[in-house]
């Protein structure tokens, strides 16, 4: 009756044995395949600009303007209260033949500044850069000589 007992015992032994590592090994696999899922949900997030930090991409706006005179404080206007934390606004002057770059430059205050303009694309010569102070958002006018709005 003890050999009868002892090999009930073993049998036990070994289900309870057998039982623990697929146990664990589930356990291990649930919490890698969370880890990763985990892992790729954060990447998706930051690939979608949902920070989680209080900061976004910066935006660059490029305004190209012909003869706009009459309309291009407004749209200047606009564009500075955006809804977006980080952007800058960058008003291109395709060698207007009326007064559009003088009437920015009188609404914002601009000053002239001396900077490079590193070209990525062949385009007209720049002439001049005003930018302005004291804004919301960063002012940028770029005077140059016409080639047309898809030149600027």
């Amino acid at each position: 009756m003890t050999a009868t007992i002892m090999e009930i015992l073993k049998v036990v032994n070994i289900f309870f044995l057998i039982y623990l590592l697929l146990y664990a090994t589930y356990l291990f696999f649930s919490v890698a395949v969370g880890a990763w899922n985990l892992y790729h949900l954060d990447w998706k997030r930051r690939i979608k600009n949902e920070i989680k930090h209080d900061y976004y991409f910066p935006v660059s706006i490029l305004v190209p303007a012909y003869n706009e005179e009459v309309t291009i404080v407004d749209s200047v206007e606009s564009l500075l209260y955006l809804n977006y934390r980080l952007y800058e606004v960058i008003v291109i002057d395709d060698g207007s033949k009326d007064d559009t770059a003088k009437k920015l430059i009188e609404r914002f205050q601009m000053y002239k500044v001396s900077r490079p303009i590193h070209k990525r694309v062949d385009c007209a010569d720049v002439e001049e850069i005003y930018e302005a102070d004291g804004l919301p958002v960063h002012l940028t006018l770029i005077r140059k000589k016409n080639g047309g709005k898809g030149d600027a």
